[in-house]
């Protein structure tokens, strides 16, 4: 099984390519970090006192265990009944990318296994970068980041000063400390738009496929 790790910034397109690759490879599983955050009344949350505001961007927001248990799950060939179930049909394209080079890599893309783990964190967290054959992380310009955040209701609801305080000055910290630990890590500009990211990554898992025989 082929293991794709996707972290990045807030809004930066990493669901959008993950469930891109899920419904490109019909022996696919996936895995999305935000289904595991705690509840709000957990107690596991740090509260922000100047925005009375928890702060869901660091990993104590998030209940690893059970994410790496359902991993775990997955690469011993368990079936999980949630978003992670293998999907059906025939590999796709996204309009005006042509993924499908050759019949080798058609049947690559309906025959391998691949386990794609989506969220902000993922590759901040050991466990799983050990396990990882690929590594994408997206970025965005800060504009750029407080333009699509904006247009994007949470719940909870972002707070009058939460992204200034804590969205953006947790993601510059958790990528720094990502880059100096995982060092063979992708980064890929999120405007690069969804069609060219996702070719790229297709087409990577298809070669590391082919390396690995």
């Amino acid at each position: 099984m082929i293991v794709v790790g996707i972290s990045g910034v807030t809004n930066g397109g990493k669901t959008t390519l993950a469930n891109a690759l899920h419904k490109a490879f019909p022996r696919s599983h996936l895995l999305c970090q935000d289904t595991y955050f705690w509840h709000k009344d957990s107690g596991h949350h740090v509260l922000i006192p100047e925005v009375n505001h928890f702060n869901w961007e660091i990993m104590s927001s998030l209940d690893m265990d059970r994410m790496w248990k359902d991993i775990n799950n997955i690469l011993n060939g368990e079936h999980l009944h949630r978003n992670i179930s293998p999907n059906d049909g025939e590999p796709n394209t996204i309009q005006g990318c042509e993924v499908i080079k050759n019949v080798d890599d058609f049947e690559i893309l309906k025959n391998v296994d691949v386990l794609i783990i989506e969220g902000f964190l993922v590759l901040n967290y050991k466990p799983i970068v050990d396990i990882c054959n690929l590594k994408y992380h997206l970025t965005l310009a800060k504009d750029e980041c407080v333009k699509r955040r904006n247009a994007r209701t949470y719940d909870p609801p972002d707070v009058p000063g939460y992204f200034e305080l804590c969205v953006w000055p947790e993601y510059v910290k958790h990528k720094a400390e990502m880059l100096q630990t995982v060092g063979d890590v992708e980064v890929i500009d999120g405007t690069l738009g969804i069609n060219s990211i996702f070719c790229e990554v297709v087409n990577d898992i298809c070669e590391k496929a082919k390396h690995l025989g």
